[in-house]
């Protein structure tokens, strides 16, 4: 990044002092496996954690641009991917999640210690069988009157495995019994595990591990924000990791054409620098303008961030393209240097191993492309004025205000009139766990629903989720089923569910249906009526789609002649 004035003075002072207290040590704790905590000290007393604190809490009172000018600074010098993003997982934990969130006295108690180093936090979502999906998360706590009872398990947690402070995701139910993402601070103490991870491929110099709590006790000044909070803070943090992790890309790349252009000038082959040759010219001309173009986004995204723009597209092109180009920067690398670039003490093969495993956290490749692919055919759609601009968004069943209900219902009385079963609602039986709202101008125009649920078939438990859909009358044939069913199909794969399932309610959405991979189901689809409590065989037909890695679902479903959904249907 072409830093300019008090920001190129940040990047230059912490590129120093990484330069200085961090690169030394690179290669031994990378074969130790080791996150160093008296260099973790060392850093926070450099003042690099309190420099986007606010001064009333003792902090220096800075900006993201200033963290982020600092943050590339270190990382340029330190030559340590692993140590980087430890400091980013750390990060997050500050801002925004607690200067957020967090109560006066939460930040007096907490904030110092992770200011000063003394402390290193982690932010605990992922778990086994969800990812990173806050949304199908299992993790429960329960309030009591002197705090809440926490059990929990995550897995591939930057810097668990040695973190004094933990931010928890769990289940927590609300008033009216509904169980809505919150965040518990967790601190060491009894019924709470961490697990280090060992033996990585890259990131060895990070803390990975998992999180274990059974049935924890907390006290209640463990809460962070409001119960239900949760999905609304990890969407912010999430947004400014990718930020962040744009930096450190940006990074490596930059270390990695410096060292190119040092080594193409001075090493020799048959009486001239290498550098004369087209082959390593390539490989320098496409790290220059990688950097130059990451420099530029990231700039131009993290100014619509702080304006509060919607910048979900921009910061997949950045985690997508961004790891891509810093993969690509340490190939090079590794080639020009030939033989030197196998070496572990010259530090290639580890920027190499470290950028393949920072593109797998916080969402895969695949994930990102889905993102920006949906949001290119939108915006070409809507330009080229084929299809109405339609607008995406997901609300889980908790979120869904009066006024939206009440919008909901209405849609439903207008694309299936006559329906008594969805009279004054607008599912069947079973509230939705969420729904994937199509708006155009602001006007509701279609929904569909997600009913998710765990089923047995044979031996194995297989979660699937049923979806249901609605359109205006006067919006159909305008693509707008389509939009949804990739929106919510793109969602389901993201989460891990493995089966999706769709009743064929009108004949005229089977081609949609089919378009998409669905096909119809042959065995019988029951359940239990919740009213009467008698078994149930579904007459309307019933199409699916195979969302699991093994692709082997509807086959193991169709060798058991039957699918039965338990309680309700959709």
């Amino acid at each position: 990044m072409n830093w300019l004035g008090a920001q190129r003075e940040l990047f230059e002072r912490y590129r120093t002092f990484a330069e200085r207290e961090v690169s030394p040590w690179v290669v031994k704790n990378d074969a130790a496996q080791h996150f160093d905590r008296e260099l973790w000290k060392r850093i926070g007393a450099s003042g690099l954690f309190s420099l986007h604190v606010p001064k009333s809490f003792g902090g220096a009172g800075l900006s993201l641009n200033d963290f982020a000018a600092a943050l590339e600074g270190f990382s340029t010098g330190a030559g340590d991917l692993g140590l980087s993003v430890s400091i980013v997982a750390h990060a997050g934990c500050v801002i925004p999640s607690l200067l957020n969130f967090a109560t006066e006295t939460q930040l007096k108690h907490w904030l110092p210690k992770l200011m000063s180093g003394e402390w290193l936090a982690g932010i605990a979502n992922s778990e086994s069988r969800s990812g990173t999906d806050v949304m199908a998360m299992r993790s429960k706590a329960v309030a009591a009157t002197n705090g809440f009872t926490l059990t929990s398990r995550k897995r591939s947690i930057t810097n668990v495995g040695s973190a004094d402070f933990v931010m928890v995701s769990a289940k927590i139910a609300s008033e009216n019994n509904e169980l809505r993402v919150s965040v518990l601070g967790v601190t060491p103490q009894e019924r709470v595990w961490q697990r280090p991870s060992t033996e990585l491929m890259g990131l060895r110099t990070s803390a990975t591990g998992s999180f274990i709590a059974r049935k924890a006790q907390l006290p209640n000044d463990s809460l962070i924000g409001k119960i239900g909070d949760g999905t609304r803070l990890f969407r912010t943090q999430f947004a400014l990791e990718r930020l962040l992790i744009g930096s450190l890309f940006l990074a490596t790349i930059d270390r990695c054409l410096e060292r190119a252009v040092h080594h193409a000038e001075n090493r020799t082959a048959f009486g001239d620098a290498i550098g004369r040759n087209q082959y390593v010219q390539e490989k320098i001309v496409r790290m220059r303008i990688s950097s130059e173009l990451l420099s530029a986004h990231l700039e131009r995204t993290r100014a619509q961030f702080l304006a509060g723009s919607d910048v979900s597209a921009a910061l997949s092109i950045i985690k997508s393209w961004g790891a891509e180009a810093a993969a690509q920067a340490t190939e090079d690398l590794v080639s020009l240097l030939g033989g030197r670039g196998m070496l572990k003490s010259h530090r290639a093969e580890k920027d190499f191993r470290d950028v393949f495993g920072l593109s797998i956290l916080g969402g895969t490749h695949e994930l990102q492309k889905i993102v920006i692919y949906r949001e290119t055919v939108k915006s070409l759609k809507a330009a080229a004025g084929t299809e109405a601009a339609v607008d995406i968004d997901q609300k889980h069943f908790r979120d869904i205000d009066r006024s939206l209900e009440n919008a909901l219902i209405a849609l439903v009385a207008r694309a299936f009139p006559g329906e008594e079963s969805v009279a004054g609602r607008y599912y069947y039986d079973t509230p939705p766990d969420s729904v994937v709202l199509a708006r155009v101008s602001n006007r509701l125009v279609g929904f569909r629903m997600i009913c998710r649920r765990e089923v047995n078939v044979g031996q194995h438990t297989l979660r699937i989720a049923g979806i249901g859909i609605g359109v205006d009358p006067e919006f159909q044939h305008q693509g707008i089923g389509r939009a949804l069913t990739a929106e919510t199909l793109s969602l389901l794969q993201a989460q891990g569910d493995e089966l999706a399932v769709a009743f064929l309610v009108n004949r005229n959405a089977e081609a949609l249906l089919t378009g998409f991979g669905f096909r119809k189901l042959n065995a019988e689809v029951s359940y239990t009526h919740r009213q009467s409590g008698k078994r149930v065989v579904e007459t309307m037909p019933c199409f699916v789609r195979d969302l699991s890695e093994r692709g082997d679902v509807i086959e193991k479903i169709e060798s058991e002649k039957t699918l039965f959904l338990g309680l309700g249907t959709w």
